[in-house]
């Protein structure tokens, strides 16, 4: 059977296609920024038959995809196991044309002795992600006070996954603990990546001032917190990572906007199988999530810039945005919202001045030891990069 374990399937090259596979509406938590819409929580379970028909189609047809990733998603997909132990159980009785691994992502409440035995048995055949907001005050503000929940499972998910990053999702709420809710994860040595959630959290134009000050200042802890331990790196998108195209001239930058096309794999390197068995780009396309019908033929390619404030902006090709939500949004999926712009660059100004931090902090043998256009490109970056820190984006 042309299987691959977790190791060598991050490594893997060649195209991959996420299979995800809505194997339930239903949860057990009641979580404060939820985008999947309440009144369809008890409406609908996957049959095995059409997982098993989905995998099917997927591992079987000829699409230029050697690997598929299949996710187990919901709401909760343990509130389900049965169907997930079943469905892993028989893929693995089976040949396939093409090489594949399985992944749930789950609230982590509700793993029960038998199903940690199962899944060790599986761990190297699939990965458990599951959520995490950082400390207890910000988790359970966030997601249902559960955190005592899933902090009893963490011994048991960082044993056999200890590579995989859990989720911390960020809002109006828990913005004042996202320096504490960070060093927290860091000191339980986790590993951990998340942001803001896509929804406009900021309220009107006082109340966004005020938290954004919120946000810098929170930022700016953290920056001094990962200065001090070069070893570390922050999370992102959190931490905007800096785009590789910076302190490029101006012309280049434009070129690269004509050349970017799109900014995620929805519709092409993804798939969403609902409930139902119907076919969707990726799950921010669900009518549970959007609370319309998905279009017919989502266009995820970036066409144009819009709106203007994205054609004008340098970082649109770096920045993050998603098809699913601006079609729930704005209808369209290539008009981007922009409700995160000022986080989105109090984050890149953040891991600017981390990354000069750290530039100034190399030793002098580590920089002799770079080539000379190393160098030169070093040397241009840390000049974008002052820029920046002293005359803002």
């Amino acid at each position: 059977m042309p299987l691959i374990d977790f190791k060598e399937y991050v490594r893997e090259e060649l195209k991959r296609l996420t299979l995800t596979l809505v194997v339930t509406r239903k949860c057990n938590l009641k979580c404060s920024y939820c985008y999947e819409k309440t009144s369809e929580r008890n409406n609908g379970q996957m049959t095995f038959s059409i997982a098993q028909d989905a995998i099917t189609h997927y591992m079987e047809r000829d699409d230029g995809h050697e690997n598929v990733s299949i996710e187990f998603f919901g709401g909760e997909p343990l509130l389900v196991f049965p169907l997930i132990k079943k469905t892993v159980e028989w893929f693995h009785s089976q040949s396939w044309k093409k090489r594949a691994y399985f992944g749930i992502q789950t609230n982590g409440t509700l793993l029960t002795a038998e199903m940690k035995e199962w899944f060790a048995k599986y761990a190297r055949k699939m990965t458990v992600g599951f959520s995490i907001d950082g400390c207890k005050e910000a988790h359970d503000l966030n997601r249902d006070n559960s955190y005592d929940l899933i902090f009893a499972n963490l011994p048991f998910l960082q044993k056999h996954w200890p590579h995989q990053p859990a989720k911390i999702t960020v809002n109006d709420k828990t913005i004042p603990y996202i320096a504490q809710s960070v060093i927290h994860l860091e000191n339980l040595n986790l590993n951990f990546n998340g942001g803001l959630v896509l929804e406009n959290i900021w309220g009107d134009a006082e109340r966004k001032k005020k938290l954004l000050e919120i946000y810098e200042d929170q930022l700016a802890i953290l920056v001094d917190f990962y200065a001090q331990r070069p070893r570390l790196f922050p999370p992102s998108p959190l931490f905007a990572e800096l785009p590789e195209y910076l302190g490029r001239p101006t012309p280049e930058i434009e070129q690269l906007k004509n050349e970017s096309c799109r900014f995620c794999g929805a519709g092409y390197e993804m798939v969403t199988i609902d409930v139902d068995g119907v076919h969707y780009p990726c799950h921010r396309f669900l009518p549970s999530c959007t609370g319309k019908p998905a279009p017919k033929n989502p266009v995820n390619r970036q066409t144009r810039w819009e709106p203007e404030k994205c054609a004008k902006c340098n970082l649109s090709p770096s920045c993050p945005t998603c098809v699913g939500f601006n079609f729930q949004l704005n209808g369209d999926t290539g008009i981007r919202t922009t409700h995160h712009c000022e986080a989105f660059k109090l984050g890149i100004l953040a891991s600017c001045k981390l990354e000069a931090i750290r530039f100034n902090q190399m030793k002098e043998c580590e920089f002799a030891a770079l080539s000379a256009d190393e160098k030169n490109n070093r040397g241009r970056r840390l000049d974008a990069i002052i820029n920046i820190i002293e005359n803002g984006l």
